[in-house]
């Protein structure tokens, strides 16, 4: 459930920072960012799914999704658990791939878009069992928001609070 809602581009220029705050204890959050069985209800935007080939999450555990949207071809991503301090910091790198986990395609290069992206999740324990968490990915604003990523990030993340309200009850 949302209590607030606020899209804070970072002012870093090579950054994207998205905060949100969730009625719902920290260890909650944390858990529905590292059990995939949470993740495929909610880690894809509205009007999409998210598939795993394969996901270990545990410092240095891979995944490999595959988002899937009807109206656009299948988005492969592959990546690396960096860090994982529960109930407190999730990082992980992203990089696109094909359906095998290969890196490096490209359709997929450009100067827009870095060949790999690191996102770190930091969850901040708020009165009344309310969670903050930040999002910080390393590509800039305006690259992420012309891609489409800074608007997917947010439509799954409307997602993850309405499936938050849903066990939370």
């Amino acid at each position: 459930m949302l209590v607030q809602k606020e899209n804070n581009p970072s002012t870093k220029e090579n950054e994207l920072q998205i905060d949100r705050i969730l009625d719902a204890p920290r260890e909650l959050v944390y858990r529905i960012w590292t059990d995939v069985e949470h993740l495929k209800k909610w880690n894809a935007p509205k009007g999409c799914s998210i598939h795993y080939s394969r996901i270990d999450v545990r410092p240095g555990g891979e995944f490999l999704s595959v988002v899937k949207n009807p109206d656009y071809p299948d988005c492969w991503v592959k990546g690396v658990y960096l860090e994982l301090v529960a109930p407190e910091r999730i990082v992980f790198s992203m990089e696109m791939s094909d359906e095998q986990g290969n890196i490096n395609l490209p359709q997929y290069q450009n100067q827009d878009w870095p060949a790999s992206t690191i996102v770190s999740i930091t969850l901040e324990t708020l009165p009344d069992n309310k969670t903050k968490f930040t999002l910080n990915q390393s590509v800039s604003t305006e690259a992420a928001m012309r891609k489409g990523a800074y608007q997917g990030w947010l439509s799954s993340f409307g997602i993850l609070e309405e499936y938050l309200a849903s066990i939370s009850k």
